[in-house]
């Protein structure tokens, strides 16, 4: 188990996607208003960025920051300040990445950045991404005070590694990547700039992690426990590695593969001519799957190929595919001894991370924070307590602190999940049964708090109404609102 990805592929990746529309990501795309950004249930560690303008390294190899009295300050953590340009370069990674995941499904999440909606997906992008930097920061001053630096030659060793799993992931050589890069206007020396910065981040966020941690020591019994607790982690279902081109007509496909056997490439097709937005831009690059993750047309093709073999065309309901078999894998039910390197290394890697997110969130809570943006700290708050984060932009509103007309909207949708919460635990209570007294008094406080905060969203709702010219997004809202027993024009 990696305590962190690996952040220069990362990098790559969301500049791939930014030139040639790719992403590798699998997640589902969320769909509750209040977190419109998906997220996984064990998250990594975010990416170590810049989070402040950097000025010359000091002596340790570590950015020092001078403030910069005409750039503007967002937040400041531990009397360090954060600057606006910083916010902005956090935000477009989180942006990217998400991009990466959206893209997966078809869709592009920029599209959901418009509207009163998108109003609400930007400020949670930006929450995010400055609790990215508030993260570098609390990183950055361990790593001065503890002194930690990495040499040239570990930063050389790491970024090879990483330049040539993108490479490989791409299925390019160097020159093919330069060449692309410069018709994309992008300058590859400048990439590995960037790279191995990112690198040289990395590998200090290992240290800082190994420090925190402090001396690992497991005993055979917890290396033992540790693998029967995730045994399912070291074993392999049968499962294959292949690569696709898709099309919309057979046509298409047929001439596709007469030029395949003719000897055209193959990876180079499906970047030119692959109409797959996930796979197309890595060269048709599946990743590996198992039995029951693909059509079944498409399955039941790939898995009857040799390795290297392409297949006939196969018809889907997402169009005509021809399929190349890249790898494959036996099932696999080995054994402690025959993994017991790999074990203890991630049962290591467990424990560290273990430790390391104990410490963050103390450091965290001990950090003292102070935020500009009176949107983005009212959304912070929110994502602590509702109801904090409810006063949070009502103070907003009231103070008129920011000028924003969706402002009213974002008070009413937190009004909404308020009452749907009610409404949920009202339908928990009454599934029950019971007509014990005090169950049957928290249903009837509960129908009055539901009946409140519909009305206080519906109010809300009608302001940003007005203010936007009847917004047929908030229109829909309004009306899903209303009581079906009251006329349609009650505000």
């Amino acid at each position: 188990m990696q305590i962190r990805p690996l952040m220069f592929v990362v990098l790559f990746l969301s500049l791939c996607f930014l030139i040639f529309g790719c992403g590798r990501e699998a997640a589902p795309p969320a769909t509750d208003d209040s977190s419109p950004v998906p997220a996984t249930q064990e998250q990594a560690e975010p990416p170590v960025a810049v989070a402040t303008t950097p000025e010359e390294p000091g002596e340790d190899g570590v950015d020092t920051v001078t403030e910069s009295p005409d750039k503007e300050i967002v937040a400041t953590i531990n009397g360090l300040p954060l600057y606006r340009e910083a916010l902005d370069s956090a935000k477009e990674d989180v942006l990217n990445q998400y991009q990466q995941v959206y893209a997966q499904f078809g869709q592009d999440i920029r599209a959901m950045l418009v509207g009163a909606k998108g109003r609400i997906v930007q400020l949670s992008m930006e929450a995010e991404a400055l609790e990215r930097l508030f993260f570098n920061a609390i990183i950055d001053e361990y790593v001065n005070q503890r002194g930690i630096a990495v040499s040239e030659d570990e930063i050389d060793t790491e970024f090879q590694k990483q330049y040539a799993a993108i490479l490989e992931y791409q299925r390019m050589t160097e020159e093919q990547l330069g060449a692309y890069l410069e018709s994309q206007g992008y300058n590859i020396d400048r990439f590995k700039e960037s790279g191995r910065a990112s690198v040289k981040e990395q590998l200090l966020l290992e240290a800082a992690q190994r420090a925190v941690a402090g001396p690992i020591e497991l005993s055979e019994d917890d290396i033992s426990t540790y693998f029967d607790e995730n045994r399912q982690q070291y074993e392999t279902e049968e499962r294959i590695q292949a690569s696709h081109i898709l099309v919309e007509t057979q046509e298409e496909a047929q001439q596709i593969l007469e030029e395949l056997s003719s000897g055209s490439d193959f990876g180079l097709i499906a970047r030119e001519r692959s109409i797959d937005p996930g796979s197309g831009p890595a060269g048709g690059d599946l990743g590996w799957f198992g039995h029951g993750q693909m059509v079944a047309p498409f399955e039941q093709a790939a898995f009857a190929l040799e390795v290297g073999e392409i297949s006939d065309i196969v018809e889907s309901d997402f169009g005509y595919h021809i399929i190349l078999l890249t790898g494959r894998e036996e099932e696999s039910h080995p054994e402690l001894a025959e993994v017991i390197d790999q074990v203890r290394l991630d049962a290591e890697g467990k424990l560290i991370t273990e430790r390391f997110s104990l410490w963050y969130e103390d450091t965290y809570a001990a950090a003292t924070i102070s935020v500009e943006l009176p949107l983005v700290d009212a959304i912070r708050k929110q994502r602590e307590d509702i109801e904090l984060g409810l006063a949070a932009f009502e103070r907003v509103k009231e103070q008129a602190l920011v000028d924003d007309p969706y402002l009213p909207f974002i008070i009413g949708s937190i009004y909404e999940t308020m009452m749907n919460d009610a409404l949920a635990e009202k339908e928990e209570l009454e599934a029950v049964g019971s007509e014990d007294p005090e169950r049957v008094a928290d249903i009837a406080s509960l129908e009055t708090q539901i009946k409140e905060t519909r009305d206080k969203a519906l109010a809300a709702y009608q302001e940003a109404l007005d203010q936007l010219s009847g917004d047929p997004e908030i229109a829909a809202r309004i009306e899903a609102l209303v009581p079906q027993d009251t006329p349609t024009d009650a505000p």
